[in-house]
């Protein structure tokens, strides 16, 4: 985070930003915005991972690790070298204790695959159900935000489905311009 915000100073974008984070990458705007909201004027979180997810992700490891053989997979230190197992259980912490909507009234934007289509081999029918779940209850976090289900996208919404993402950042920057950020 610190080395995100040193690089939005030092190229002179001032704050407050439109974030948008992609699977991972939505916890460190999840994170971002959790710790200094006064920054953030709006999140899109692209099939975002939640701290619920990767919770129940080192649940089924040990499960998948004896299924699939995947280089990612294989590395027991796979998601600290990610940095997203700190990054997660920072943004749970900050998320318990800021209560029902830590994100308050944040615009957000959750944007989800359709769980028909997910193309993450790794997933089991289990975790596609829960990935869906925790997207919705990722979506309540703020009290002003809402969810697209892209129903023609795997995983990667930004590359099957662009226009969902440039509509997304698009109807952030209108809301950001009405609120005069």
């Amino acid at each position: 985070m610190n080395n995100l915000i040193s690089l939005l100073q030092k190229i002179h974008v001032p704050p407050p930003y439109i974030l948008v984070g992609h699977s991972h990458g939505g916890l460190f705007v999840q994170y971002l915005a959790l710790k200094k909201p006064s920054m953030v004027s709006g999140m899109i979180l692209v099939d975002s991972s939640t701290t619920q997810m990767i919770e129940k992700w080192f649940h089924f490891r040990e499960d998948s690790l004896r299924n699939i053989r995947s280089k990612a997979n294989q590395d027991p230190h796979y998601y600290e070298l990610l940095g997203t197992k700190s990054t997660a259980e920072a943004v749970k912490n900050n998320i318990e204790a800021k209560g029902v909507h830590p994100f308050q009234a944040i615009p957000m934007a959750v944007l989800t695959a359709d769980h028909h289509n997910k193309d993450i081999e790794k997933f089991t029918p289990l975790m596609e159900n829960d990935w869906q779940i925790f997207q919705h209850l990722l979506t309540q976090s703020s009290t002003n935000s809402y969810q697209i289900i892209a129903y023609k996208s795997g995983h990667f919404i930004q590359m099957d489905q662009p226009d969902l993402v440039i509509d997304a950042i698009y109807t952030m920057t209108r809301i950001k311009e009405v609120n005069g950020d």
